[in-house]
């Protein structure tokens, strides 16, 4: 089922991390480091939208981009139940501080 990647993020108790798929993506998947939108129950405090994800090609698990979702709260996301290993290009170091930030 799709719904948008706010419901995802609060599936996953507000936590970053989690990889979703978009009804359009054949050979991608993406893993949401950032959520600018913050809830308290169900109520929005934020009306900033962004939302960062870094996008892997899973034909060979080459991480390609870090980009900002256009519209994360239309229903075209689908959260994935497997763990996937990028194959980095980046030292490990830059890719804990952007996960961070």
């Amino acid at each position: 089922m799709y719904t948008d990647l706010y419901s995802l993020y609060k599936l996953n108790t507000e936590a970053v991390g989690f990889w979703f798929k978009k009804k359009n993506w054949c050979n991608h998947v993406a893993q949401v480091l950032k959520v600018n939108k913050r809830f308290e129950g169900n109520l929005l405090l934020s009306d900033n939208h962004e939302v960062i994800v870094m996008l892997m090609d899973t034909r060979d698990n080459k991480i390609h981009e870090i980009v900002e979702i256009s519209e994360p709260d239309k229903p075209k996301f689908k959260q994935l139940n497997k763990q996937f290993i990028p194959n980095y290009d980046l030292p490990q170091y830059v890719l804990d501080y952007l996960s961070k930030a």
